[in-house]
């Protein structure tokens, strides 16, 4: 389970490349991988996660962007019941 998580941090900090391209690619990977973790209730961090890098003042503009392209490709890709309330509430 660490080697798993781990895996999805490296996924994640990948978010931050420098190069657009890479960052579109790694955002559809964590759709990919969400789309199974979520409804399964194993990758519950990961929007809340996704929304805090698109909202920080701290955050460099390419993984803003990168966070809320992958935020889009998630709602493509889930369905509302697919995500719990407890994710729900920490976004809002």
């Amino acid at each position: 389970m660490q080697f798993k998580q781990q895996i999805k941090q490296q996924i994640l900090n990948t978010l931050g490349s420098p190069e657009s391209l890479v960052r579109t690619q790694v955002a559809q990977i964590v759709t990919a991988i969400a789309s199974i973790e979520i409804p399964r209730k194993e990758w519950d961090e990961l929007i809340p996660s996704l929304c805090m890098n698109a909202q920080s003042d701290s955050v460099d503009i390419g993984i803003k962007h990168a966070s809320m392209t992958a935020i889009g490709f998630i709602c493509e890709d889930l369905q509302p019941k697919d995500i719990n309330e407890d994710i729900k509430n920490k976004i809002i």
